[in-house]
């Protein structure tokens, strides 16, 4: 492993890297407790942020649990200038720094022509989004994945206009509850393949009717036919809600509050629309959410979803010996006038994310599912370099697990917004033999999600992913790589995503395209944010390569006496003629 690493993979490494040592963690969480997330609204639905512990019920089962902890978890906002990017992906849920939402469109439900009873208010959601807030949209119940996880909220903007209604004009009460229950299991199986992430993801459901649960035969001797709609239909998409943590927000356009073909306007006042939002209701209940009625302007509608999934409380709970699967969850306070939101079911498996894994899975599975697994701690972290003789860019991820976890096969892919695999990269056995792997791939420049998949020799599972902004910053005529941190191990450069005792981190980038006969100058900082002050600065060292067309920027900052935190990195470079450029990247600091 080390050949391929310091020779192929690191492009940036100015010596040979020596294999990665152990590294001060962040304790593990306490085995004894679990989380369980939920919202609170005061009068008139305003968030409440004061809750106290001891204001807080939760029961599991019949069982009430006594609350350890409250935690109050509000995400970033929407100037990003003051936000710390990131500074790796990994396989242990941590906590998010911006929203994850989900646009669910029924759109069997929606008639042809009609679509301006919901896309205003979706587009105008859009954008509202803070800058790293992820989106992604499917269509149920065929379909499926229409835009993967993505902050290019303009792109999503364009994928769900180009989205229409595909309703019959005429439906059978058969077809209906037909429709409903295919529109159920699509979307309890679009939740079971994402499993659960770093914090709730809300999913906002857009349908204009669904059956409730029925029977296709009023002969109660006669079995179920094919469009029987049992209740547990609705149940099978609250246990998916609980493994994916989907906080859901079911909308329905005020003017397709009717089965297509089927009844009038002057069916509305006469009370006959109520059936056709049965099951929406029963959705919404199941969940643990509401119905909410889409009319008229969107403004409403988008600035309570934007509120509700700004914050939410995080209660520590005892575990129990029986916790298994599924259970029924209930979450309740004692002040009054506040109303809780919670699940209805909660996963009680050691993590969320791997909730009803029967089966053993391979990274190449693991690489095409949209769930992650968490099973062993895994991080890692890409950056993109020029590819010589090429217009496509090189994508290194460097991946790093703890020193007991003992690798069996690795993956890596690189997927586009529409969640179209590109690129995928296999490890040798040979490649496995350490805590840390290099996967070396080709992509054009673009947006995109970096996804790297492995296995443990006892067969666990874990994955991460990053967005991928593959693009090369500039200075001037000169392109910028991405940066990239490590420390000095026995006199050699070793790629290091965290770091505790030691004196010093090492930051390095490479410089493309250098005018011949120039030499651009730089400088390294270390911030509290992206825009902010410099803590500290010094100069850098620009070493020349064979190529005289390329350099490697390299310097050293002195970390020993920060706190333990996160930290931007910046390298600034000044060409001799032009504008300077900066890469970042963010380090972090343990105890």
């Amino acid at each position: 492993m080390k050949t391929r690493i310091s020779s192929a993979a690191l492009l940036l490494a100015v010596a040979s890297i020596a294999p990665a040592t152990a590294q001060n963690t962040p304790a593990a969480a306490n085995p004894t407790t679990l989380t369980v997330d939920f919202t609170a609204y005061g009068p008139g639905g305003a968030p409440v942020f004061d809750l106290k512990p001891e204001e807080i019920t939760v029961s599991i089962g019949n069982n009430e649990r006594p609350v350890r902890g409250l935690e109050l978890v509000r995400l970033a906002g929407p100037d990003p200038g003051g936000d710390v990017p990131p500074p790796f992906a990994s396989s242990v849920a941590t906590r998010p720094r911006s929203r994850t939402l989900l646009i669910v469109l029924d759109d069997d439900s929606m008639r042809p022509g009609r679509e301006g009873a919901f896309r205003p208010a979706v587009a105008q959601l859009l954008e509202s989004l803070a800058p790293a807030d992820r989106v992604a949209i499917v269509t149920v119940p065929l379909g499926g994945i229409r835009l993967d996880f993505t902050t290019d909220h303009a792109k999503a903007g364009e994928v769900f206009k180009s989205l229409g209604g595909k309703a019959p004009r005429t439906e059978s009460a058969s077809d209906f509850a037909c429709r409903a229950r295919r529109t159920l299991e699509a979307t309890a199986s679009i939740l079971n393949n994402m499993g659960g992430g770093e914090g709730p993801t809300t999913v906002v459901f857009i349908s204009s009717s669904m059956s409730g649960p029925t029977r296709d035969s009023t002969v109660q001797t006669i079995g179920p036919g094919m469009c029987e709609l049992a209740p547990e239909k609705f149940d099978e998409l609250a246990v998916a809600a609980a493994r994916a943590r989907a906080a859901f927000v079911v909308l329905q356009p005020e003017d397709q509050i009717i089965a297509p073909g089927s009844v009038g306007a002057a069916d509305i006042a006469s009370g006959r629309i109520a059936g056709f939002s049965a099951g929406l209701e029963a959705l919404a209940g199941v969940t643990g959410s509401e119905l909410v009625r889409l009319r008229g302007g969107a403004t409403d509608v988008t600035e309570r979803i934007l509120r509700d999934s700004t914050s939410y409380y995080l209660a520590r709970i005892d575990t129990d010996n029986s916790d298994r699967g599924i259970s029924r969850l209930e979450v309740t306070t004692s002040r009054p006038d506040v109303t809780i939101r919670s699940r209805t079911r909660i996963a009680l498996t050691p993590t969320s994310a791997d909730a009803g894994r029967k089966a053993a899975v391979t990274p190449r599975d693991m690489l095409r599912q949209s769930r992650g697994y968490a099973e062993f701690p895994m991080r890692s972290t890409g950056y993109v370099a020029s590819n010589a003789g090429d217009s496509r860019l090189r994508v290194v991820a460097v991946t790093e697990v703890e020193p007991g976890v003992k690798l069996a096969s690795a993956a890596v892919g690189i997927f586009e917004t529409t969640g179209k695999l590109i690129a995928q990269w296999t490890a040798q056995p040979e490649e496995l033999t350490g805590p840390a792997f290099v996967a070396v791939l080709l992509a054009p420049p673009g947006t995109y999600r970096l996804r790297v998949a492995a296995t443990d020799t006892n067969g666990k599972a874990a994955t991460a992913d990053e967005h991928l902004n593959a693009i090369l910053e500039t200075a001037g005529p000169i392109k910028m790589s991405g940066l990239l941190l490590g420390a000095s191990h026995e006199g050699a450069f070793m790629p290091r995503m965290l770091f505790s005792s030691e004196p010093t981190a090492i930051a390095q980038v490479e410089l493309t395209g250098v005018p011949a006969g120039e030499r651009p100058t730089g400088r390294l900082e270390i911030a509290k944010s992206i825009n902010g002050p410099a803590l500290a600065s010094g100069p850098v060292a620009i070493t020349p390569t064979q190529d005289p067309t390329r350099a490697i920027v390299s310097g050293a900052l002195p970390i020993g006496g920060l706190a333990p935190g996160d930290y931007v990195v910046r390298i600034v470079v000044t060409p001799a003629e032009g504008p300077a450029g900066r890469v970042v990247r963010t380090l972090r600091k343990v105890s």
